[in-house]
């Protein structure tokens, strides 16, 4: 009779912990940025759209190939969610008929992973006639490492000085990393 009621909390106390370790081994806290520790990939909550705001500052080259097109590109430095400190490469066409302009960004953060986007947006006279206020509105496409497959969007308000050509701005938007 012990023996069996020892056999039974015996096989209860098996269950237990074979339970409590596939618990543990699912259990695993997703990290939304980064693969799994156990090989399979990122999480779901990974295609949650995850706050991408921070702030970037440039340098800029203009040209002007025709009467009507504006050329620019840029670099420079930032910091933001889901990059951290990174680097950027900006591209522009303006048409100067409309003043809307169309590029891309490419954001590289501090371990080399890329977020890339393409963007359309338009110029705004300021209180000081050599300042720009610049809107960009940003369709993320994709990048390398941990942002490959990356979609999301994201709005860039910046400034733009014509005498020194640079300038500084907001990012505001989301980024789904899958």
């Amino acid at each position: 009779m012990q023996s069996q009621a020892l056999r039974r909390k015996l096989g209860h106390a098996i269950v237990g912990f074979a339970l409590a370790g596939v618990t543990a081994g699912c259990g695993e806290m997703a990290n939304p940025v980064q693969p799994s520790a156990s090989g399979g990939g990122l999480s779901l909550r990974a295609a949650v759209g995850l706050p991408f705001n921070g702030r970037l500052e440039g340098v800029y080259t203009l040209a002007f190939p025709g009467p009507t097109t504006l050329v620019v590109s840029g670099e420079g430095t930032g910091n933001a969610t889901q990059l951290g400190r990174f680097t950027f490469e900006y591209d522009e066409t303006v048409d100067l008929t409309t003043g809307t302009g169309t590029g891309t960004y490419e954001f590289t953060a501090a371990n080399g992973d890329m977020l890339t986007a393409h963007w359309t947006g338009y110029g705004l006279p300021t209180e000081t006639p050599t300042v720009l206020l610049v809107i960009e509105n940003a369709t993320i496409t994709g990048g390398t490492g941990r942002f490959a497959n990356a979609s999301g969007s994201f709005t860039i308000e910046r400034l733009f000085d014509f005498v020194t050509n640079s300038g500084g701005g907001s990012i505001e938007g989301t980024v789904r990393l899958r």
